[in-house]
């Protein structure tokens, strides 16, 4: 069955759609569409109000959440889990990767007390080739140029 998760309006909606047919232990739900009025609650009015609505996750960019006592007794007391995004910048698609890739193994944590995930995006950095076969050099007690003229093609 299908876990109901509360997004805020950061997350594209095109995106998630479809998301479903992969993702089955998870049913998205953007805060706006839930009730409109949602959107002017305090943070922390927001736990409440979602926990009493019966959702009991929040994906959200707002981190600073995790940093307001009066969120943080919500979620304690209600046994909520929140999951905030940081460094996701205004990069939406990005945002969203990071949710997909994050969101089932804190629904799968999700137990009888109140919790805060963080989720920490990183950028994918390049690392020169050549690097590489010098780290796998060292590791095998040769060199890199060594790996490079055992591997190059005949022609």
């Amino acid at each position: 069955m299908a876990r109901p998760v509360a997004l805020d309006h950061n997350f594209p909606k095109p995106v998630l759609a479809g998301v479903d047919r992969w993702l089955k232990e998870v049913e998205f739900h953007h805060i706006r569409d839930l009730d409109s009025r949602l959107a002017e609650l305090q943070d922390h009015e927001l736990v409440y109000e979602l926990h009493d609505r019966g959702l009991r996750v929040l994906v959200t960019h707002n981190w600073k959440m995790e940093n307001d006592a009066r969120v943080v007794v919500a979620v304690h007391l209600r046994r909520f889990t929140l999951l905030t995004l940081r460094k996701a910048g205004d990069d939406m698609i990005f945002a969203t990767g990071v949710l997909l890739r994050d969101i089932v193994p804190v629904i799968r944590s999700e137990v009888a007390k109140g919790q805060i995930f963080r989720a920490r995006p990183s950028r994918i950095q390049p690392r020169p080739a050549y690097q590489i076969l010098h780290d796998l050099a060292r590791h095998t007690g040769t060199t890199a140029d060594a790996l490079i003229n055992a591997h190059r093609p005949s022609n």
